[in-house]
């Protein structure tokens, strides 16, 4: 027969063994996949009693020497009440050449270090938005890049 310190232990145990269950449960629904653009996610920050979403959006092909304009999607368009909520996180956006791999921030900008290498500095890759769409600009044709554009907005509270 086990004593009562046994049953204590085992009774311990046995919490800590479903609360490790359900914190990897957590983990494992917070967690995004490649196949997870325009979702909105809950980021764990809240700002002035407000909750800090983001979204991680496919752009797509850089345009050739133009602008591009990409449509917020409809489930995140509407989330936040006023213009400063809503910003893109230039930390976690970023382009990159589909032929070789090459990666660079968004925005990008070149120098004129770059001009002394022999390298053109029209490489600009200017990043705007508004309340419906994010806007990409090129100085250079770069069709051969794509864009990956972190979206981070404070949601309007629900009353």
């Amino acid at each position: 027969m086990p004593s009562r310190f046994d049953v204590q232990v085992a009774a311990v145990d046995q919490s800590i063994q479903e609360f490790a269950a359900q914190i990897q449960s957590k983990i494992k629904t917070s967690r995004l996949n490649a196949t997870d653009y325009n979702t909105p996610y809950f980021t764990g920050a809240i700002i002035d009693g407000r909750e800090m979403w983001g979204a991680i959006l496919d752009f797509g092909t850089l345009p050739n020497t133009t602008t591009k304009a990409l449509l917020i999607p409809s489930n995140i368009v509407g989330e936040w009440s006023m213009v400063g909520e809503r910003w893109i996180d230039t930390g976690n956006s970023f382009v990159f050449q589909t032929s070789t791999g090459l990666t660079l921030p968004l925005p990008h900008t070149s120098s004129v270090t770059w001009k002394k290498k022999g390298q053109s500095t029209t490489d600009q890759i200017a990043i705007w938005m508004n309340d419906a769409e994010i806007m990409v600009a090129t100085e250079s044709d770069r069709t051969d890049f794509k864009a990956i554009i972190t979206l981070k907005y404070l949601k309007v509270p629900v009353t």
